[in-house]
């Protein structure tokens, strides 16, 4: 379930985006038929877009507020009859779960829809408008579009994208059914490879410390550098270099990692990059033709002033574990396109620890002080495309234990990691 944090980070944004929407809401009676109808429609949209999308139901059209809403609308949503229009209206069944939380004294609707499993969703139902207007077609595949639109797919590129991935599910649940068995070492990457990538690094650090320039000031932050163990450059071209990153960009939490809504994504002389600094985020990356990524990323905690009760700077645990999990995914998909016989070196670290806590900020009871008396938490992988592809959730888990125990958690559970890893894949957070 979204805490009032995640909410109030969703509603900042101001703006929608293909696997987010904002309504104002309306009772769920049969005088709204035709708003229920596009609330199934947009539902079902998301479910066909990759990651799923989430409907926040409270929210003023137009410049996005937090409004809340009245007690009559509140009351007549109720989740059960939400799904179930849902599921007499689309084919297979959407997976949606439907909230009711309440923040800063305003009372939303929040619900989250999963990406279609190995089948996307087909509309079954034919329903038109009191205009006129069609709103509901039986056998219509509806896709949310970049304009944050739920559209019925219309030419063969997007009917190829939706059957590509849905190929690409089929192709990870194999990869995840023999990822334990995968043999073979990954590649090390060779003094002449690191001497290669060497003024990349550079170049991507030189760009983001402009781009940051004072704002991130003295602000904990998170940095993930990637790339290929063996040095080939190019590998793709500036634009499908830039598609590549608009396609593996993980949105399982409503905003995007890489984070690029409200920020242009341009071309340089070796590749692409991206900043943005923004009100609460400050979060920017280089992507190399040589397939070298670079991304940095401020704490929300610090840039929203989030402490422990006893004042001490502090990171969410479950958003620690959310964001290596949304990392890893990233990155298998980045690589599964990029460079998917290759291996590639992976190092996450967490910036400005030092008397810094774990903290649950009102998710999960944390019934101990975890501090970590470490500046710097570090640590790097090396691994094949495929087993990435296969075990990014095992990767990603191993450096959060890895992180949890430098701040002293040192009795944390595979199952408590792993738990909260499935609630965000399942889209229950």
């Amino acid at each position: 379930m979204l805490s009032d944090t995640d909410i109030r980070a969703l509603v900042a944004q101001k703006a929608e985006t293909p696997n987010l929407d904002y309504k104002a809401g309306f009772t769920w009676t049969q005088n709204n038929r035709d708003k229920k109808y596009e609330l199934v429609r947009d539902l079902m949209a998301m479910a066909n877009t990759k990651d799923g999308g989430r409907v926040v139901l409270g929210v003023r059209d137009g410049d996005f507020e937090l409004i809340g809403l009245p007690d009559d609308i509140y009351t007549s949503l109720d989740p059960n009859n939400v799904v179930q229009m849902l599921h007499d209206v689309g084919a297979p069944k959407v997976k949606c779960t439907v909230s009711k939380p309440e923040v800063d004294g305003k009372r939303l609707v929040v619900l989250d829809v999963v990406e279609f499993g190995e089948t996307p969703v087909i509309c079954q139902t034919f329903a038109k408008g009191m205009d006129g207007k069609v709103i509901l077609r039986e056998g219509a595949i509806y896709i949310r579009t970049e304009a944050a639109t739920s559209e019925e797919i219309k030419s063969p590129e997007e009917m190829r994208d939706l059957l590509n991935r849905a190929l690409a599910r089929r192709k990870e649940d194999l990869l995840q059914s023999i990822g334990r068995v995968l043999s073979g070492r990954p590649t090390v990457p060779s003094e002449d490879a690191l001497q290669h990538y060497a003024p990349e690094v550079e170049g991507g650090h030189h760009f983001l410390k402009v781009a940051f320039g004072s704002e991130l000031g003295s602000h904990g932050y998170w940095e993930v550098l990637a790339f290929p163990t063996n040095y080939e450059t190019p590998r793709a071209d500036l634009r499908r270099l830039r598609e590549m990153v608009r396609k593996s960009a993980v949105s399982l939490r409503g905003w995007d990692y890489p984070y690029t809504v409200n920020a242009d994504v341009r071309a340089f002389g070796q590749g692409v990059e991206s900043a943005n600094v923004f009100r609460e985020y400050i979060e920017g990356y280089r992507l190399y033709q040589s397939g070298l990524f670079l991304w940095k990323g401020g704490y929300w905690e610090d840039l929203r002033g989030g402490r422990t009760a006893d004042e001490r700077r502090a990171l969410d645990f479950v958003s620690l574990i959310c964001s290596f999990t949304e990392s890893m995914l990233f990155l298998s998909r980045l690589y599964g396109e990029l460079a998917p016989d290759a291996s590639v070196s992976v190092r996450i670290s967490l910036q400005r620890c030092k008397d810094r806590a774990l903290a649950s900020f009102g998710r999960a009871p944390l019934f101990w002080n975890y501090v970590s008396s470490e500046d710097t938490i570090a640590q790097q992988e090396t691994v094949q495309v495929a087993e990435l592809q296969a075990s990014y959730v095992d990767v990603a888990a191993k450096m959060v234990k890895h992180a949890f125990n430098v701040f002293n958690w040192l009795d944390v559970t595979d199952g408590v990691i792993a738990t909260w890893q499935q609630k965000l894949l399942r889209k229950e957070l």
